[in-house]
């Protein structure tokens, strides 16, 4: 579980246990109720939460996780920490839709999804940009830890599509590199230069694919 379940679960339990406590002490006074109910508050607060910042279809973080993730990491990370920033989407994802239905599209989003999580580190950020766009966020030492992090999800996309018993693969294109603090960008420049950086992907495969040539797919 995730360490904001646990603070979660811990309020969620405070507040009747404080009122018990007190009620036990003070003779006639009843709060017990009330703080029950200040309970009941702080769950729909944060499923509230948690509905602002996750993706209802695959249940990764959203767009708007990623911004302010980005944002705080730029205003108050520690001099020497680099961060990489991994953009994929979906090769042939209309055709999916098209030839097998939408429920098929979204159910080739979630299994993404899955081949995401499956590829990072549990400390990584993953969020779903928009549409059939992937986003991953890690913390890195040096630049060889991203390329690195990039064949993992290669390795892990190949075996996904030789043991699914779906119809149809799943394959990324995928842009990513590394934030330069020192370059006063934007999170919306930089994920717009990294966007680049997977559609030059995407173009060369549909070249390669009209050409013959050998295609090179994550």
């Amino acid at each position: 579980m995730k360490k904001k379940v646990y603070i979660s679960l811990l309020l969620f339990a405070l507040p009747p246990f404080l009122g018990g406590i007190i009620q036990a002490l003070f003779y006639g006074v009843s709060i017990v109720w009330a703080c029950t109910a200040l309970s009941i508050m702080i769950i729909f607060l944060n499923i509230q939460n948690s509905q602002l910042y996750t993706d209802p279809l695959t249940g990764l973080y959203n767009r708007r996780q990623l911004e302010n993730y980005m944002r705080g990491w730029i205003k108050n990370g520690r001099e020497g920490a680099a961060l990489g920033v991994i953009m994929t989407d979906l090769d042939s994802f209309k055709k999916i839709n098209d030839s097998w239905g939408h429920d098929a599209g979204d159910q080739a989003l979630v299994e993404a999804g899955k081949i995401l999580k499956g590829s990072f580190r549990r400390e990584d950020l993953i969020c779903r940009f928009g549409g059939d766009e992937f986003v991953v966020v890690l913390k890195i030492k040096e630049g060889g830890d991203l390329t690195d992090a990039v064949k993992r999800l290669k390795t892990n996309t190949r075996t996904f599509n030789e043991r699914t018993e779906f119809p149809y693969s799943i394959n990324f294109s995928v842009g990513f590199g590394v934030y330069d603090r020192e370059s006063g960008m934007s999170v919306q420049q930089f994920m717009k230069r990294i966007d680049l950086f997977m559609y030059e992907d995407k173009r060369r495969k549909k070249t390669a694919e009209k050409t013959g040539a050998g295609l090179h797919k994550i």
